[in-house]
C-alpha cells in the first residue's frame, strides 16, 4: 500500500473546555495534511444539574465529555478522516465510541496512569508522545502521518485553534 501524501491526510482534533456558569463545550477541527481546516464543529455548552451529579456520581465526567460532547462532535464529521487526536484525560472514553483510530497526545512528561492502562501502543515523535487507544494496528501509520504533518505545522497546534475558537464563540454568547 502506498503511503498517503500530505494532501490525502485528514485528521480530526477533539477538545473540550468548561466555561464558568455555562457548562462544558467541545470542538472538533478536521484538517488536511497541511493543516488547512476542512470542518469545524462545536457544541452548545452542556450543563449538569444536581440530580445528574447525584445519579451519575463518578461517571458524570465521562457522560458529559464523551457521551454528550465528543460523541455529538464525531457524529457531525462528514469528511473522510484517518485519525482522531485528543489530549485530555476527560475524553479518553471517546475511543469506545469512535469508528476511527484514536490517539492520545502528551506534550512533554510521562503519560498519565489512565493512559497507560488503556493504551495498546505508544511511540514518541518530536517530543510528543502518542498512545493508541483503539486500533493498535494503526500505530505505524500514525507515526508516518505525524511525520508528514509535522513537516507542515506542529502536530499539536490544531488543539490551540479549537481552544481559541471555543473561547471566541463563548465570549460572543455571553
Amino acid at each position: 500500500m502506498a503511503e498517503p501524501s500530505s494532501s490525502q491526510i485528514n485528521l480530526a482534533f477533539l477538545a473540550a473546555a468548561e466555561f464558568e456558569s455555562l457548562g462544558v463545550s467541545g470542538g472538533a477541527l478536521v484538517v488536511n495534511g497541511v493543516g488547512r481546516p476542512l470542518e469545524f464543529h462545536c457544541t452548545s455548552p452542556v450543563s449538569v444539574n444536581r440530580t445528574q451529579e447525584i445519579l451519575f456520581g463518578q461517571s458524570l465526567s465521562d457522560y458529559v465529555y464523551c457521551e454528550q460532547v465528543a460523541q455529538s462532535l464525531l457524529s457531525e464529521i462528514k469528511s473522510t478522516i484517518d485519525f482522531v487526536l485528543i489530549r485530555q484525560i476527560e475524553l479518553l472514553k471517546v475511543a469506545e465510541y469512535s469508528k476511527w483510530p484514536v490517539f492520545f497526545l502528551q506534550v512533554g512528561g510521562e503519560f498519565p496512569q489512565e493512559i497507560m492502562h488503556k493504551s495498546h501502543h505508544t511511540f514518541e515523535f518530536e517530543g510528543i508522545a502518542f498512545a493508541s487507544l483503539n486500533h493498535s494496528d494503526k500505530a505505524e501509520q500514525m507515526k508516518q502521518i505525524a511525520n508528514k504533518f509535522h513537516a507542515q505545522i506542529p502536530i499539536d497546534e490544531p488543539f490551540e485553534r479549537i481552544t481559541q475558537a471555543l473561547d471566541e464563540a463563548h465570549a460572543i454568547a455571553r
